[in-house]
């Protein structure tokens, strides 16, 4: 896993961004993705991709993205799989 997350780390210098080390927010979203990485699996989560280019803000997606790991939106997924909930007595 260790090779993994520092490939992740590599493969572009604006992947450090993607954990707030000051907060200690986010710490678990590098692993998300060398799970994913790992188990040739798909990220559900409920983050949109930054577009912006001049952002240092950098999302799951945009990792994703870099490393062409597959990745959804939560809504979408349930859209696409064409779920439905309802309350019922």
């Amino acid at each position: 896993m260790t090779q993994i997350l520092t490939s992740i780390y590599t493969a572009d210098p604006n992947h450090r961004h993607l954990v707030h080390s000051k907060k200690g927010r986010s710490l678990v979203d590098p692993r998300v993705i060398a799970h994913a990485i790992k188990d040739q699996a798909m990220v559900i989560i409920k983050e949109e991709k930054v577009t912006a280019l001049n952002s240092i803000k950098i999302k799951i997606p945009n990792v994703c993205d870099s490393m062409e790991v597959a990745w959804i939106n939560d809504h979408k997924m349930v859209e696409q799989l064409k779920i439905k909930f309802s309350c019922g007595k």
